[in-house]
């Protein structure tokens, strides 16, 4: 389960940081749950719009044709907690959208309308605020911190603000699919 979750985010984390292709609308598909998710079996013939919005709203088109327009994640239309958006895998969590950078015993999230990061204990635990001092407790305690350290990414002349986020991304993504090898 570890190894295939850990492919599943690896893959999801690809389409994040090299997101310069054009996605089909009919590749923002909903899913009934992780697992559903995980194996690419999604609720049949419902999909999403490919649109970003700040309010966590989005088009929902059915397998009848229809479309609603501007639907909120928190309405009780909102067809499932699972669903894709431009290649990467979202969850709704309290009426909100998260991507899901990392799935497991820590889950690693970051806010689809804003980026800010955010972890969860688990799929039931207390969303929290990113809190790098705790996440290198955790590293601390499974033997992770130093090399955590060490391949923390410089910033190179070449690297635009974005590129270097995302290579910062990319390293925090990376130790907390670690951690949750060791968890």
């Amino acid at each position: 389960m570890k190894k295939t979750t850990a492919a599943f985010i690896l893959f999801f984390m690809t389409t994040i940081l090299f997101a310069q292709e054009k996605y089909d609308d009919k590749d923002n598909l909903f899913y009934a749950t992780l697992a559903d998710a995980q194996n690419h079996n999604p609720i049949p013939g419902l999909y999403s719009k490919t649109e970003f919005d700040p309010y966590d709203e989005f088009d929902i088109t059915y397998a009848n044709g229809e479309t609603k327009k501007n639907v909120k994640c928190k309405s009780k239309e909102w067809p499932s907690e699972y669903f894709t958006n431009r290649g990467m895998l979202i969850r709704v969590i309290e009426g909100k959208a998260y991507v899901c950078l990392s799935l497991g015993r820590m889950n690693f999230y970051s806010a689809f309308h804003d980026g800010k990061k955010f972890t969860q204990e688990g799929n039931t635990g207390a969303l929290k605020k990113w809190d790098p001092k705790y996440f290198e407790s955790l590293l601390q305690q499974h033997d992770l911190l130093l090399r955590y350290q060490m391949e923390k990414p410089h910033r190179e002349i070449s690297d635009t603000v974005s590129g270097y986020g995302s290579k910062i991304m990319g390293w925090q993504v990376k130790f907390m699919m670690l951690l949750n090898e060791k968890l």
